[in-house]
C-alpha cells in the first residue's frame, strides 16, 4: 500500500524528480486491533553515564520526558487506526544500574497484577535509558532499552534497543537543549509504536526525466495520465541502454504505485541485467540496485501485512 504525496523536487542535475510518498510497513511484533497497551517508565538510569541533562534543567523532568515518549507511541497508533488503546502509567521511583548488561525483567506476578488492574493485554516498559557519547565521531546518542510483557505469562515477549542521535547544532545552545532531548523521547516513542503495529512511513522514489522521451512521459504522469506515461516509457526501453534503464526505473515506480510488486521486480531485474551487459555506471545504476532490493523486500513485507490487521489510512 502506498500513499502518494506527490511532493516532488528536482535534483540539481535535473535528470530526475524525487517523489515523497508514504508506504505501509508491517509491525516487528504485531499487536492486534482491539488489544490494549500500558506504557511504563521503569525509571532506571545508567549510573556510569557521563551526561545527566535532567539534573540541571527543570524542563527535562522525567515526567515530561515520559509524556513525550507516550505521545510518540500514541501518535503512531492513532494514525494507524488503533483508537483508545493506550494508557500511560505513573513512572517508578528512580533507580540506577551500573552493570554493562540490561536490568533484569520485572517479576511475572508483578506484570500480571498490573495488566489485570489496568485491564490491558500488554505492558511496554522503558527498562533503561541513558546518554552515550562513546561514538567515534563525537556524536551524542540517547539510548533506550524497552521490553514488551504480555498479561498471560507476565514475561517479556519482545525487546528493542533504540538509539537516537541528538542534534549537535541545537546542543550548542543551552536554550535549545530541552527541545532537543524532548524531541528524542517523542521520536523514540514513535519508533516503539511502529514496531508494534503496521504503520505509514515516509520515503522517496525517483522518476527520471533525462531526454525528451522520458520528460514527455513525466509530463503526462504529473497531469494524472499514468497510462500514457506507461506507454511512452515502455517505448523508451528500445532506446539506448542508459535511457532504457532510466525508463525501466520509471516503469518500476508505476508498477509499485499500482501495487504490482512482482512486475516492478521483473522490470527492474531486466534493467539491472541490461546495465551489467553494457557495463553501465552512474548514479542511476546505483539507484537501480537499491530500488530492486527495496521492491524485493516490499514483496516479503506485503506477505507479512496480509497476516496482520491493516490499519486505517491516516
Amino acid at each position: 500500500m502506498i500513499l502518494g504525496l506527490w511532493g516532488a523536487t528536482l535534483c540539481s542535475c535535473t535528470t530526475y524528480r524525487t517523489l515523497s510518498i508514504e508506504i505501509l510497513q508491517p509491525a516487528g511484533f504485531h499487536i492486534e486491533q482491539g488489544k490494549k497497551l500500558a506504557l511504563l517508565e521503569r525509571n532506571i538510569r545508567n549510573e556510569n553515564s557521563i551526561l545527566t541533562f535532567m539534573k540541571n534543567i527543570p524542563e527535562l523532568d522525567r515526567e515530561y520526558l515520559f509524556e513525550d515518549f507516550c505521545e510518540g507511541v500514541k501518535f503512531i497508533w492513532e494514525t494507524s487506526g488503533y483508537k483508545d488503546a493506550i494508557i500511560c502509567l505513573k513512572e517508578q521511583e528512580m533507580g540506577y544500574w551500573n552493570q554493562s548488561s540490561t536490568p533484569p525483567p520485572f517479576a511475572p506476578d508483578s506484570i500480571m497484577n498490573m495488566c489485570r488492574n489496568f485491564h490491558v493485554d500488554y505492558l511496554l516498559s522503558i527498562e533503561l535509558q541513558y546518554y552515550d557519547n562513546a561514538d567515534p565521531g563525537g556524536e551524542i546518542n540517547t539510548i533506550w532499552f524497552t521490553r514488551l510483557y504480555d498479561k498471560e505469562q507476565g514475561e517479556p515477549v519482545d525487546s528493542v534497543k533504540i538509539s537516537f542521535k541528538l542534534d549537535q547544532e541545537k546542543l550548542g545552545e543551552f536554550d535549545n537543549i530541552p527541545e532537543c532531548i524532548r524531541n528524542s523521547f517523542w521520536e523514540a516513542g514513535m519508533i516503539s509504536g511502529r514496531h508494534l503495529v503496521p504503520s505509514w512511513q515516509k520515503t522517496q522514489r525517483r522518476v527520471y526525466t533525462s531526454g525528451k522521451v522520458l520528460r514527455l512521459g513525466d509530463t503526462f504522469l504529473r497531469h494524472g495520465d499514468s497510462e500514457e506515461a506507461f506507454n511512452i516509457w515502455t517505448g523508451a526501453l528500445k532506446l539506448t541502454p542508459k535511457t532504457a534503464v532510466q525508463a525501466g526505473i520509471n516503469l518500476g515506480w508505476l508498477y509499485e504505485n499500482a501495487g504490482d510488486f512482482e512486475q516492478a521486480r521483473d522490470i527492474l531485474s531486466e534493467c539491472r541485467k541490461l546495465a551489467e551487459e553494457n557495463k553501465l555506471k552512474g548514479e542511476e545504476v546505483n539507484y537501480l540496485k537499491d530500488y530492486l532490493e527495496i521492491i524485493c523486500r516490499r514483496i516479503t513485507e506485503m506477505e507479512i501485512l496480509d497476516r496482520q490487521t491493516l490499519p486505517a489510512e491516516p
